[in-house]
């Protein structure tokens, strides 16, 4: 495939949040010390501040800042937390700005083929109080994984930042803490479900629409709620297709892992070839971030343990549309079948003039993070010279998934 038409098909995979890209190598641990004096008990984090970077109208990737001991000071920056990476990923700027030297070069399988590059040993991080040391990481261009999220991030820690601590996220009042006890138990009045290690990935089991229980892989870096991933073989699905990419988007009535139940779920059904060898043969699905919106989880998989708290919300509907900056504007990249933007008159290749009523964010992510949970999303759109003003309203306009 040529350079441009595979750069076209990444962006319309990241402007709607299921590029679901996950590194399937083996990974280097992450040794973790407390700061100051050693502790009888494992060390923590504490409760850190845990950003969403939006993709699109729900959804996104889950970031915490890091901070950075080197040579020429203490330097902060942004990483992604990825536990559908087997590896720990930095950027090459990243690699290049703390002179990481190379120990050797690692492969990778990805949702769009196999990838490869540089091992560096990274310096120590810290989050909070907490040191982590002696780790090794793939130096990959993170932009066709993260899209323009892409731009504010350093690096991604991946699964092997579960190997011997607790990850808590807490998805309702936007907090993570990675370290503490070993997760023994569930807090009470949670639920407590298996997770399986597959691959060096986190594996839990949820049902569909009341279905026979499936395996997905825990993947924070996928900002979607649900992708099916399906190899060269699997049968047409129903649903609206999504431009520039071999994939359909239904509606699930209700997706369960365990008792925390999200209703009016968006399901991804993508070819992926690569993804899908790549993946356990029994492992065809990733359960994302829009899913476990508004939820607070403990993921033990030291412990093989998935603590949730019980709840039922609705996902979000949506607007249904694609954004992407280029150059100095915000332009609509693709825009679904029957969906709100479709039915109001929104084309791609139109520009943003105004955004939610003001002058277009900088950023993708700054412009979806200015409408996120809002019901309705004031437009303003240049197209052939002319102006025009529109109003969208959130729809769960994807068809009911078919049995």
């Amino acid at each position: 495939m040529r350079a441009r038409c595979r750069r076209d098909l990444l962006a319309a995979a990241r402007a709607t949040a299921i590029s679901a890209a996950i590194a399937l190598t083996s990974g280097g641990t992450i040794a973790l010390v407390p700061a100051g004096a050693a502790h009888a008990q494992a060390p923590s984090s504490g409760e850190l501040p845990l950003r969403l970077l939006p993709t699109g109208d729900i959804g996104g990737l889950l970031a915490v800042d890091v901070t950075v001991d080197a040579a020429s000071g203490r330097e902060r920056g942004r990483w992604l937390i990825d536990t559908g990476s087997s590896r720990h990923l930095v950027s090459p700027a990243f690699a290049r700005r703390h002179g990481l030297a190379e120990r050797g070069r690692v492969a990778a399988d990805t949702a769009f083929g196999r990838v490869a590059g540089p091992q560096v040993e990274l310096p120590e991080l810290a989050l909070g109080p907490l040191l982590m040391g002696g780790a090794t990481a793939l130096v990959l261009d993170l932009r066709p994984l993260a899209g323009t999220v892409a731009d504010e991030v350093d690096g991604v820690l991946g699964a092997p930042l579960l190997d011997t601590v607790t990850l808590e996220l807490d998805l309702v009042r936007w907090t993570v803490r990675v370290g503490g006890d070993a997760l023994a138990r569930c807090p009470d009045g949670w639920d407590s479900l298996a997770l399986e290690r597959r691959r060096g990935v986190p594996v839990l089991a949820l049902s569909v629409d009341g279905g026979p229980t499936e395996r997905a892989l825990l993947d924070t870096g996928n900002a979607a709620a649900l992708v099916r991933i399906d190899g060269d073989d699997a049968p047409p699905r129903t649903g609206v297709p999504l431009p520039g990419l071999a994939a359909v988007l239904a509606r699930a009535g209700r997706v369960a892992l365990g008792a925390l139940e999200r209703t009016d779920v968006p399901v991804a059904h993508l070819r992926a070839p690569a993804l899908r060898s790549a993946l356990p043969p029994d492992v065809a699905a990733l359960a994302g971030v829009a899913l476990l919106d508004g939820a607070r989880v403990q993921i033990g998989l030291a412990q093989r343990r998935l603590c949730v708290e019980p709840g039922t919300r609705q996902v979000l509907g949506g607007f249904g549309f694609t954004l992407d900056r280029q150059g100095d504007a915000l332009v609509i990249t693709a825009v679904l079948d029957d969906s709100p933007a479709h039915a109001a008159g929104l084309r791609a290749g139109d520009r943003v003039a105004l955004w939610a009523g003001a002058l277009p964010p900088l950023t993708v992510a700054h412009a979806w993070a200015a409408v996120r949970e809002r019901e309705t999303l004031a437009l303003a759109i240049e197209r052939a010279g002319g102006t025009r003003s529109m109003l969208l309203r959130r729809a769960h306009f994807l068809p009911r998934l078919a049995n």
